[in-house]
């Protein structure tokens, strides 16, 4: 399987098809010649779990972002006038004009930066000209620091929605490679079933030439008086048989071709829709290496089912460290200075700033503890009792992955025995046609004779077939165990 897919989150680019699927157009009804990786990479395009599927992780990275931005700087800004309509001289400004604006961050630690501005305009009477207006300019600068000492402290507990944002978009992604490599694995096993029916209507079709073939011997023999009349009837009656079993076989072929374009998701405006799947791929008939130990270790490397219980095990133990902080006091400790300035001229209400000629400083710190702290310790408890239940959990699933691997692969084993047996029992069974035949040809044997031997025939090429694509199927679903589907086709999940 040389031919690359590369599957993206939200766009599918697909390299396999470089030229549509290709018809008969002459035939008496159309036919479409499909390989296996052309039927994978068209419902890969098509199919609507996949795509809906595609949605998860790009939800997933708009949840981080969000989680992050929740550390942005923010901006605040207010402005306001106040009019005095009486104003006292000594007191009462005419006219208050405020501006207010700042900055605020919170910090990874689970502290938090500030600086603010304050400015405002007073217009006050003037007592020696009632006229004149004495305009006063107020401002303070604030910067502020805060930090959380026990409870909310720390980098891992004040960054856990970002983290615990990533692993669940994380498991999104994994539920996406699961969703594709069943899609995969469902069409292989399909297009091997497609080609298994197939295989039987060509088994029952050349029994059914074979019944012909017998009538028209038995006919010229009757003619030249060898043979009584009765014999043509019974050869004639066997493939009649023969004929009802063919349009039974041909219903088959049709209704696995439908599966097929259903999981295709071929509408029904597609000229495919109508027309015949032909398979242009041959399942392997030779014994592959199978090891054990190995499918084993692949089987548990590669697992979703396996990553996305690890992640849930990740995720709970955040939730029992955030529980665990929860079970510390609040302990807050915050600290500002304010410079004050005050002039009639707006720059020069800044300049008091440079020398600290008016300023403040406060320190100070918050505690609270709830007497008995009930909540936090029973949300401890039930974040440890989930944990212990995830663990377990993983444990459980790797021992039916292992389980599911030994059945797997004693599945191949017994697959491929089959093959070998019944390819024997088709060579044998030949070779008893065609000595039966001959015996018949000599008048040492009868049509009866003949017509078993070949039902027998029919029923081994059959077999045969059916072991054939029995044991690609078992590859198939080994292969779907063991987590190496994609691989095997080129197919890569583009995070």
């Amino acid at each position: 399987m040389n031919r690359q897919h590369r599957i993206w989150i939200i766009v599918i680019g697909l390299l396999v098809l470089s030229s549509p699927l290709t018809y008969a157009q002459d035939a008496p009804n159309r036919q479409i010649f499909l390989a296996i990786d052309e039927a994978i990479a068209i419902a890969l395009q098509n199919n609507l779990d996949i795509q809906i599927q595609q949605y998860e992780p790009e939800s997933g990275k708009e949840a981080i972002l969000e989680a992050e931005a929740a550390f942005a700087p923010k901006i605040e800004a207010s402005s306001g006038q106040v009019f005095n309509q009486q104003p006292d001289p000594q007191n009462s400004p005419e006219m208050i004009t405020s501006l207010e604006t700042g900055i605020t961050k919170r910090l990874s630690t689970g502290g938090s930066l500030g600086a603010s501005l304050q400015i405002s305009r007073s217009g006050l009477p003037d007592s020696d000209a009632p006229d004149a207006v004495d305009t006063q300019y107020d401002t303070q600068l604030t910067l502020s620091v805060g930090q959380a000492l026990l409870q909310g402290r720390g980098f891992e507990i004040n960054r856990m929605p970002i983290t615990i944002a990533q692993k669940q978009r994380e498991m999104s992604v994994s539920d996406l490679r699961a969703e594709i490599i069943d899609v995969v694995s469902t069409i292989k096993t399909t297009y091997w079933r497609l080609i298994n029916v197939r295989g039987d209507l060509e088994a029952k079709r050349l029994s059914l030439q074979l019944a012909y073939d017998l009538v028209k011997i038995n006919e010229a023999q009757v003619k030249v008086g060898t043979l009584a009349p009765i014999e043509v009837l019974q050869a004639q009656a066997t493939a009649a048989s023969r004929e009802v079993e063919i349009i039974s076989a041909e219903q088959t072929v049709q209704d696995v071709e439908d599966q097929l374009k259903l999981l295709l998701n071929i509408s029904d405006d597609n000229p495919a829709w109508d027309a015949s799947i032909i398979p242009t791929d041959t399942p392997l008939s030779t014994r592959q290496p199978v090891s054990l130990e190995e499918s084993i270790r692949l089987a548990l490397a590669n697992s979703e089912q396996l990553k996305q219980l690890g992640k849930a095990v990740e995720l709970q133990q955040l939730s029992v460290i955030a529980a665990e902080n929860q079970l510390l006091p609040e302990l807050n400790v915050q600290g500002s200075l304010q410079l004050n300035g005050n002039d009639e001229d707006f720059g020069g209400s800044f300049s008091e700033f440079a020398g600290f000629d008016d300023f403040s400083l406060s320190l100070g710190a918050s505690f609270s503890y709830p007497i008995g702290n009930a909540a936090a310790q029973s949300s401890h408890k039930a974040a440890k009792l989930d944990l212990d239940k995830s663990r377990l959990s993983i444990q459980n699933v790797e021992q039916l992955i292992i389980n599911q691997v030994k059945q797997a692969v004693r599945g191949v084993e017994t697959s491929y025995r089959l093959v070998e047996a019944s390819n024997l029992a088709l060579q044998l069974a030949q070779q008893q046609l065609d000595a039966e035949q001959k015996k018949f040809n000599e008048g040492l044997s009868t049509n009866f004779q003949v017509l078993q031997f070949q039902g027998s025939l029919a029923g081994s090429r059959s077999g045969y077939t059916g072991a054939i694509t029995s044991y690609n199927q078992a590859l198939v679903g080994l292969e779907q165990i063991t987590g190496i589907t994609l691989q095997q086709h080129g197919i890569v999940v583009n995070e």
